[in-house]
């Protein structure tokens, strides 16, 4: 079986299990939380994902970019320096926009979200964006490996030379 059916499959098979763990996450919550819960959760994800995005800055493509260009010419030093830096701004940001929004969470909920109630909701859901910055470094990381592997890289390397 040639190397992209298999990676193929191992990407569908994780897919798979990322949407069934969503799907049993969402049931969970649903019944914890019920229904005045899940709408006040839905409230404040937007600001969520925004904080994320600011965080991570578009960087998982970056990183794959940079670390399978570094990982064709077998610099191990420059893969590690890449990662390191990756991890340093998105560490930064994170850190400085966690506690920022941790403050600034009683205005965003009272003006920005226009209820009160999404105060709890929005501070429990502010230690994902740590959590989300180092995963999307880790992910550009390995992305990036991954495409070194590739059986056509050889001929899209022999025809970046050219």
């Amino acid at each position: 079986m040639s190397k992209l059916i298999k990676g193929t499959l191992v990407l569908m098979a994780a897919a798979l299990i990322t949407k069934v763990l969503g799907f049993v996450h969402r049931i969970i919550l649903a019944d914890m939380a019920g229904a005045e819960g899940v709408g006040l959760y839905m409230m404040t994800f937007p600001a969520l994902m925004l904080a994320i995005t600011v965080t991570q800055l578009g960087l998982p493509i970056a990183i794959s970019k940079y670390v399978s260009e570094a990982a064709a010419n077998r610099n191990e030093q420059e893969i590690r320096k890449i990662l390191s830096v990756s991890l340093w701004i998105t560490g930064t940001l994170a850190v400085l926009l966690t506690p920022l929004l941790f403050f600034a969470a009683p205005f965003i909920s009272t003006t920005l979200l226009n209820d009160e109630r999404t105060l709890i909701p929005f501070i429990a859901v502010l230690p994902i964006i740590p959590i989300a910055a180092f995963s999307a470094v880790v992910r550009g990381y390995f992305m990036g490996r991954q495409l070194i592997q590739r059986e056509d890289w050889a001929f899209l390397k022999s025809f970046k030379k050219n």
